[in-house]
């Protein structure tokens, strides 16, 4: 996966030097993800991330004028997770509180299929889709543990990909680094500026070490950025 990475670096920065109509552009998003988990009562709350992107367009229908097709690879860092908050058993067998934020960070490789329509006065509209890769490079997790008549609270930090060992018990790693989905954008423009909507749908299963029966995990997010084209 690191080898596909770095070669989708070395290809997008060839592309620009050798093709005058292919153009460059770079957005910085904000983002709000989730996790689709499919256990009964499992309810994972959104919470805020960054999405950085930069992409090439390479047309091959259209005239740049009035409206085109073109192919849309691209490089991403950005993050992913959720909040879930729960009345449970903790790990020192106490009832209480569980509250877990997991956030992992992805180097995500997105590859999409792209219409532009122009409009007078520099304005114009663009719709993308296509699929992506991601292979996760960082993570944290925090877990709060609330003990429900003492109120004591317990704080453990773990890596979702490496998992944690602890004295007496060890944390097992929660998530594959590798995912893949769909993406749908679209984009609003005036000149070379933009401002932009999305949506990450995940298709991987990311679950690994879950100590429950047929349980799935999948990625999901929403982002709202804005972006400059060259």
């Amino acid at each position: 996966m690191k080898k596909i990475l770095l070669f989708t670096v070395f290809l997008l920065g060839s592309v620009v030097i050798t093709n005058a109509q292919i153009k460059f552009k770079v957005d910085a998003n904000l983002s709000f993800s989730n996790l689709d988990i499919n256990v009964l009562g499992a309810n994972p709350k959104k919470i805020p991330g960054y999405r950085v992107n930069g992409a090439v367009e390479m047309p091959f229908a259209g005239k740049e004028s009035t409206g085109l097709y073109y192919f849309s690879p691209g490089l991403s860092v950005l993050s992913k997770g959720a909040k879930i908050k729960e009345q449970g058993i903790t790990m020192d067998l106490e009832e209480g509180v569980m509250e877990l934020t997991m956030r992992p960070h992805y180097l995500q490789i997105p590859l999409q299929l792209g219409a532009r329509f122009r409009f007078p006065n520099n304005l114009g509209f663009s719709l993308q889709f296509g699929p992506y890769l991601s292979y996760g490079f960082a993570s944290k997790a925090k877990l709060i543990e609330t003990e429900l008549y003492s109120k004591e609270k317990k704080i453990i930090e773990f890596d979702l990909f490496e998992g944690k060992k602890l004295e007496d018990k060890e944390i097992k790693p929660a998530f594959t680094r590798f995912d893949f989905g769909g993406t749908v954008q679209v984009s609003f423009e005036f000149s070379h500026f933009y401002t932009q909507a999305g949506t990450d749908f995940g298709i991987a299963d990311i679950a690994k070490s879950i100590d429950i029966d047929n349980v799935r995990i999948k990625n999901s997010d929403f982002f709202l950025g804005l972006g400059v084209r060259f």
